[in-house]
């Protein structure tokens, strides 16, 4: 087993994937009853001792891990234990998520974290690393007969209406489509809309019954959201609007179609011509493994 600790609360269907290539995988916190969840904010708002029985197992095994790599979407609760705990214990703080969105890396650095972060431009305007983002080769899709051309799977973010515009210009092409837009209060306790989150293996089955994937970035983001490994790993063609995209090792023209840069009247010509085959060693560089490598190279 390797002792390098990911304290993460991501896509949970990943977490038996990365366990299975022997990393230990954990969220921050126990799960308790809301009554106790409020106690414990206020034990953590006071500072009041013994704050280890709030945290899962890995709060007792800090000695066994020789790194830490905790996911910005995490209570920076958590880190500030791991570093009161184990002062010399190394601890990547990962931004897999827009910096402005999240926690400054001033305060990581306060903390004697290493922040890293997956957006290379971003990265750069911080004054911080920069790592790509990350899939997991052991993840498989089954093939299975097409059942439309291009899938749209993700959160709202206020884009609604333009993804709706795409869609209409696509089927106006004779291009079949499944869109599925989440509402951005589906993580509300009482959420009651139309459209709630769909599981991840659920997305998959839809993926696997599609030719192309729709990658749109968020407002100021040129990082690599998943779409783009999902489409490396899994065997699709990508639609997207990151331009910086076309730099990338992976990029292949026969593969990736770029919104205002390729002719949206060569879009039909695009999904019927063949996928073209990634090269292995092209892939590995972003399977968790190697990007946890990347780590400790620089």
């Amino acid at each position: 087993m390797k002792d390098i600790l990911i304290i993460y609360n991501s896509v949970s269907y990943f977490v038996p994937f990365i366990e299975e290539k022997g990393y230990t995988v954990s969220t921050v916190f126990k799960e308790i009853p809301p009554y106790l969840r409020i106690i414990r904010r206020i034990a953590f708002k006071l500072n009041l001792p013994f704050k280890k029985v709030w945290f899962k197992e890995w709060a007792c095994n800090l000695d066994t891990f020789s790194k830490v790599i905790f996911f910005s979407t995490n209570p920076v609760d958590g880190l500030k234990y791991i570093k009161k705990t184990r002062p010399d214990l190394a601890v990547v703080y990962w931004y897999w998520n827009p910096i402005f969105k999240s926690l400054n890396p001033a305060e990581m650095y306060k903390l004697k974290a290493d922040p890293w972060g997956f957006d290379e431009y971003e990265s750069k305007k911080y004054g911080i690393k920069f790592n790509t983002t990350f899939y997991l080769d052991n993840i498989k899709v089954e093939k299975l007969p097409k059942e439309y051309d291009v899938l749209f799977l993700g959160l709202d973010k206020g884009r609604r209406e333009s993804l709706k515009e795409m869609e209409t210009r696509l089927n106006e092409c004779g291009i079949s489509t499944h869109f599925y837009i989440v509402d951005d209060g589906a993580h509300l306790k009482n959420y009651k809309g139309l459209f709630p989150f769909v599981s991840y293996d659920n997305y998959l089955l839809k993926l696997s019954k599609a030719i192309a994937l729709i990658d749109l970035n968020q407002e100021g983001q040129r990082g690599l959201t998943l779409r783009p490994m999902e489409a490396m790993f899994l065997g699709k063609k990508l639609i997207t609007d990151n331009m910086d995209i076309i730099d990338m090792d992976f990029y292949d023209p026969n593969n990736i179609f770029v919104l205002g840069v390729d002719k949206f009247s060569n879009l039909r010509n695009f999904l019927e011509s063949p996928i073209k085959v990634i090269d292995s060693k092209i892939m590995d560089r972003y399977d968790i493994s190697n990007w946890i490598t990347r780590f400790e190279n620089k």
